[in-house]
């Protein structure tokens, strides 16, 4: 069994981007959510966010992390959270003024072969 702390991010793969509202103000409060579908329940899986001020993270319901500083990025593993079928990444996070935004990688693995998402337009 993998460990965070042991755990390699694959080299390649999608690059996760900055997103945020196209209007953003100071002090505002979002939340971000992303429904995927796994046909097993993975191996392995590692999530990694981080968020200009703070966030807290959720999968399927269940907290996993929070982070109060956007310079340090959370990294945990949720392979217990995720399930065959449909789930869900869910991101509160809110900013303390100035510019904002929150970046995210979820990697998985099963049956040897990897798989995942990022950040992007479709959030």
């Amino acid at each position: 069994m993998y460990s965070a702390s042991r755990y390699a991010w694959p080299a390649a793969g999608p690059v996760p981007q900055w997103i945020w509202d196209a209007e953003a103000s100071a002090d505002d409060e979002l939340f971000f959510r992303r429904q995927f579908t796994l046909e097993a329940a993975p191996e392995i899986a590692m999530l990694a966010v981080t968020c200009d001020n703070h966030c807290r993270v959720y999968v399927n319901g269940e907290r996993v992390a929070k982070s109060d500083e956007w310079s340090a990025p959370r990294v945990v593993d949720v392979t217990k959270q995720l399930r065959a079928g449909d789930n869900v990444l869910a991101v509160h996070g809110w900013n303390e003024g100035g510019p904002a935004g929150m970046c995210a990688r979820l990697f998985w693995q099963q049956g040897g072969k990897g798989d995942g998402l990022v950040t992007d337009a479709s959030w």
